[in-house]
């Protein structure tokens, strides 16, 4: 099998065999899977679709504590994204705005209504002026709350679509991660100031 331009895994055997404690080495944690699954990334010109459950399932924690922050920080942000429209479609008030304009029209309509019985005591020519003006803003009424149902109506979609950007960003976090760690230990073999392993500080960070 022909080796994958830049991989840091060589063809020979007794090569890899010499390479495997460095693969050890580095990654600290797990070292028969990842010499496993990196032999196969290196061996590959190809994208090698393998999922990694602990990165999909931790996501930007298990990057970071890879110290993979170049694609921790971006996961970390959709994710945040993705929680954040879950929680406006479960906990938020999506209608607040439709509310708002409602009591504003009806703060006008009580008004228009004062000035209609007004007018009408007065018999007064512009009677028919504040009919039609009470009438329109009754009917206005009617269709902003017509309007906020909806939108109450549709905040299981935004919780939803939040959910389903959730699953797609943690199946890019899953599918990525060897290939990224796989990557770093390339850079690793020539720098070894480069962070390996798995340690608590990155953890916390």
């Amino acid at each position: 099998m022909t080796e994958a331009p830049g991989t840091a895994l060589p063809e020979n055997g007794r090569q890899r065999e010499d390479i495997g404690p460095l693969i050890e080495e580095f990654t600290q944690t797990d070292g028969t899977y990842y010499r496993r699954t990196f032999e196969r990334i290196g061996g590959s010109p190809r994208f090698v679709w393998i999922f990694h459950p602990w990165a999909a399932l931790l996501g930007p924690v298990w990057y970071g504590a890879r110290g993979l922050w170049n694609a921790a920080i971006p996961f970390l942000l959709v994710e945040t994204f993705a929680f954040i429209q879950m929680a406006r479609g479960l906990f938020g008030n999506l209608a607040t705005d439709a509310y708002a304009r409602v009591a504003q029209v009806e703060a006008t309509l009580a008004l228009r209504k004062k000035q209609l019985e007004a007018a009408r005591a007065a018999n007064a020519d512009n009677v028919d002026v504040f009919e039609r003006t009470v009438k329109s803003l009754e009917a206005a009424i009617g269709g902003i709350r017509r309007e906020a149902a909806e939108i109450e109506q549709g905040a299981i979609w935004v919780a939803l679509s939040g959910v389903a950007m959730l699953l797609l960003f943690k199946a890019a976090e899953g599918f990525w991660a060897n290939r990224a760690l796989e990557k770093r230990f390339s850079e690793w073999l020539s720098n070894r100031k480069i962070a390996s392993g798995v340690t608590l500080r990155r953890t916390l960070l």
